[in-house]
């Protein structure tokens, strides 16, 4: 009897990714966030028409959205994922308009050979 084995693929480790990722959203480096990115990368913020389609727009409105929060911060509260993508639920807190203000953030990353190729964001306003 012959045996075949398959070559085996390295997947990257999904739970290094999201901290690696939210570490840049939380030092407000849009490089670096970029950094972790394809070119042919999505960007839909649920509960706006638009979707930002490729590293150019994607940056573009990850930029324009920390310049209105320049405080923002990530509470990475849980993460879930396996393979290909990961969920992670964030407490996010920031002023606006010199108050505090907190939302509830959940992000659904579909990655591929380590890089974020989707990012749907849905974010709900704490009480």
């Amino acid at each position: 009897m012959t045996v075949t084995t398959m070559p085996s693929t390295t997947i990257p480790n999904y739970q290094e990714i999201a901290r690696r990722y939210a570490n840049a959203w939380n030092t407000h480096d849009v490089g670096a966030i970029m950094a972790m990115h394809s070119d042919d990368t999505l960007y839909h913020l649920h509960g706006e028409a638009e979707v930002y389609r490729g590293r150019e727009a994607v940056a573009g409105k990850f930029a324009k959205q920390l310049k209105q929060v320049p405080d923002i911060h990530f509470d990475l509260k849980s993460l879930y994922g396996s393979g290909d993508h990961f969920v992670f639920e964030a407490v996010i807190t920031y002023s606006r308009n010199g108050q505090p203000a907190r939302f509830d953030g959940i992000d659904l990353i579909t990655i591929h050979d380590g890089l974020v190729v989707r990012k749907n964001s849905y974010m709900i306003k704490a009480d």
